[in-house]
């Protein structure tokens, strides 16, 4: 059963554990929307991510963000009240 967040409450999850990695610490991501259905893997929100690199390396960045991204859709389902 996925855990109901905020799309600001994933950001945060996301952005914990990026900060996590050496050359990630500047680095920020936002999750951009609720989809109307729940895709096929029920997840319901959007594959779209605002990232800001900061002056980190992009690549450095996305290589442990994706992991991280991955396991918040399928921890995660969007609400988006509290």
């Amino acid at each position: 059963m996925r855990e109901f967040k905020t799309r600001d409450e994933i950001g945060a999850w996301l952005n914990r554990g990026l900060h996590k990695h050496p050359g990630c610490e500047g680095a920020r991501a936002t999750v951009q929307y609720e989809l109307l259905e729940p895709d096929a893997d029920g997840c319901n929100w959007s594959r779209d991510l605002i990232i800001n690199y900061g002056r980190n390396d992009s690549v450095v960045v996305n290589e442990h963000l994706s992991p991280l991204f991955e396991e918040a859709r399928r921890r995660f389902n969007v609400r988006e009240s509290s």
